[in-house]
């Protein structure tokens, strides 16, 4: 009967690590997509300031001109989506559902 409850408490101090590294993952991969996020509109701030003032004093406001503000105004929203702060995300991980979810223990 010992070994049965020294099983179950280790399986429960695996699912609270399982859970535990769950966690750490899903915050890595929201700060990655926000970090990638603030390198893409700095890149995009950059090659419009660049490019963006010889287009419209060589060509004037032409079809090209007015595509490029489109597409930076576009690409600007999807990033401030991004990096807006949210009350809507959450980060769970729970041991009991880890445990569900690996099915049936020793006993």
């Amino acid at each position: 009967m010992a070994e049965a409850d020294e099983n179950k408490a280790k399986s429960f101090e695996l699912a609270f690590d399982e859970a535990g590294r769950a966690l750490d993952a899903q915050e890595r991969a929201v700060n990655e997509l926000r970090s990638r996020a603030g390198v893409l509109i700095a890149a995009a701030a950059i090659t419009t300031s660049f490019f963006g003032s010889r287009a419209i004093t060589v060509d004037g406001l032409s079809l090209g001109v007015w595509v490029a503000v489109v597409a930076f105004i576009v690409v600007g929203g999807c990033v401030l989506t991004v990096l807006w702060p949210r009350s809507d995300w959450s980060f769970n991980a729970s041991a009991a559902v880890t445990m569900l979810l690996s099915g049936p223990g020793p006993g």
